[in-house]
This record gives C-alpha cells, sequence and structure tokens, in this order.
C-alpha cells in the first residue's frame, strides 16, 4: 500500500472509529446513569429503613407511656388495624400527655404531614409500578411487523 493510500484508508477509518466511541460514550453513559441510580435508589432506601425505625420507636415510646399494659402496647405495634388506635380514650390520654401549648396540634399536623408525605410516595410508586408492567408487556408482546421490540431499540435510537 502506498503513502497515498493508507491516507485514503485513515480518512475512512476515522468516521469508523468516531462512531464506535459515540456508542460506546451512549453505553457506558447509560451503564454510568444506571449505576448512578442504583446508588441513590439504595440510599434512599436505607433512608427510609431507618426513618421507619426511629418513627416505631418514637410510636412504641409514646405508646407505653400512655398504654395500660405491654399486651395493648404490643397488640398495637403489632396490628396497625387494631381497634385500640380508635381509642377515644388513648387520645385524650395523649393530649393530656402532651397538654403544653400547641404540642397536641403540633403532634397530629407533624404525625399528618408524615402519612401524606408517605401516602403520596406510595400512589407514585404505584403508578411507576404500573408504567414498568406496561413497559414489561410492550417490550415481551411482539410488534405489527412480527418483530420484538429489545431495550436497545427501546432507549437508543441509534440502535
Amino acid at each position: 500500500m502506498s503513502g497515498i493510500e493508507i491516507v485514503g484508508v485513515t480518512l475512512a477509518v476515522f468516521p469508523l472509529v468516531i462512531s464506535l466511541l459515540e456508542h460506546y460514550q451512549d453505553g457506558y453513559d447509560t451503564l454510568r446513569n444506571l449505576a448512578h441510580f442504583r446508588r441513590e435508589f439504595t440510599h434512599l432506601v436505607n433512608e427510609l429503613n431507618r426513618e421507619q425505625i426511629i418513627f416505631r420507636q418514637h410510636v412504641e415510646g409514646t405508646l407505653r407511656s400512655i398504654t395500660e399494659s405491654e399486651f395493648e402496647l404490643k397488640d398495637m405495634m403489632d396490628n396497625v388495624r387494631s381497634e385500640r388506635w380508635k381509642s377515644p380514650d388513648l387520645a385524650l390520654k395523649l393530649q393530656r400527655k402532651l397538654c403544653g401549648d400547641g404540642e397536641y396540634e403540633n403532634y397530629r399536623s407533624s404525625m399528618w404531614a408524615i402519612h401524606d408525605s408517605l401516602s403520596g410516595m406510595s400512589k407514585r410508586l404505584k403508578a411507576f409500578e404500573i408504567s414498568v408492567s406496561c413497559l414489561w408487556a410492550v417490550l415481551n408482546s411482539s410488534s405489527p411487523t412480527g418483530t420484538v421490540l429489545s431495550l436497545p431499540r427501546l432507549f437508543n435510537a441509534k440502535a
């Protein structure tokens, strides 16, 4: 191969190498984003687990100070649908315990805020779950042309 021919081949190889690097970069970015998402998601799950432990300990301590017995406490902690949670007597005891200026109202407001936040997260996660289910249904179904959709086609328009 002459010197000028090698120049022509080299010119032809440049776009191929650039294209390969761009596709590599797309794949790398996707994997990097996925790894980042996994770390953040794991961190979020760990944070929520810690918050659940702290909240549960707080509720147990509060109940211990206003319930009559360990049995009653255990029943309430183990059964969130227990009728004991609806007891007007229990609510009155909590009000007496939190008798300072606005303490009970602030406590109730905080509990409702936590409840609303968790309910909102739950609804969004259920919507996400439905979206993922629909996505998998699309991925696993045949397209009108008879070809099955693949993840690379779905997430990378260049594929």
